[in-house]
């Protein structure tokens, strides 16, 4: 089953916001951002942090996704980027117990990169985040399976 929760963005909510989260004890937390900053940069990232040991491992498989989906050239890969205290959404994923990352797939101040991956490549964004979500909770389930393993064997 998948819950998929809007949440306020608003930094009054944002305490709100994680308490529900990891009330229901969600697998993971993917939060959609758009990027902007010059009307000229272009590219997709991915960003984490400490808050879950499989954030970093969300963080690969979604943004590989993304970018193979999107047929990004390597310029416009972005890449994986960890968040430090103060970088823009630290405080939406720090305190969540569940793997968390924000996806930044495109520019939104670009013309260029909104309209191609924003608007016309929408469907493959929407497919890379369906993939990621299943290899995620196969991941997930591989580890329990470890996990629950008897020892010896």
């Amino acid at each position: 089953d998948n819950l998929i929760y809007k949440h306020d963005k608003s930094n009054l909510k944002t305490q709100e916001n994680i308490k529900f989260i990891n009330k229901y004890n969600f697998d993971m937390y993917i939060e959609f951002h758009c990027n902007a900053y010059n009307c000229q940069v272009k590219g997709t990232e991915t960003l984490y942090t400490s808050n879950n040991s499989e954030s970093s491992i969300l963080a690969a498989i979604v943004h590989h996704e993304i970018v193979k989906g999107y047929d990004r050239i390597i310029k416009h890969d972005r890449g994986i980027k960890y968040l430090w205290d103060f970088d823009r959404g630290h405080a939406n994923l720090i305190n969540l117990k569940c793997p968390a990352i924000i996806i930044e797939p495109f520019f939104i101040d670009s013309d260029w990169d909104y309209n191609t991956y924003g608007v016309a490549l929408q469907h493959k964004l929407i497919q890379a985040i369906l993939n990621s979500i299943e290899q995620f909770e196969q991941h997930l389930k591989h580890k329990l399976d470890a996990k629950n393993q008897p020892s010896g064997v």
